[in-house]
């Protein structure tokens, strides 16, 4: 996991393919074994990365998932399709 997804930490090489950079804060996430576990995510630290790229759960709690990337994920797609003043 990443857990601090925003855009200048996506950099376009001169091939013109997006590379991720900054993996200070990125963990190794395994897969719980047991669907309960998976729910809850894993234990990490809570509140880590940019505020606005966050997802809820970052924010809110210690034990969250790999869906945390997706969040910020898609909250630089919206950005990148929406025009912002």
């Amino acid at each position: 996991m990443h857990r601090d997804l925003k855009p200048p930490n996506i950099f376009i090489g001169q091939d013109d393919r997006a590379k991720i950079g900054d993996m200070g804060l990125a963990r190794r996430y395994t897969v719980p074994v047991t669907n309960e576990a998976d729910e809850a995510g894993v234990c990490f630290s809570k509140g880590l990365g940019t505020y606005l790229y966050q997802a809820p759960k970052v924010r809110d709690t210690t034990f969250y998932d790999r869906k945390a990337d997706l969040y910020s994920i898609g909250i630089i797609i919206f950005e990148m399709f929406h025009k912002i003043n």
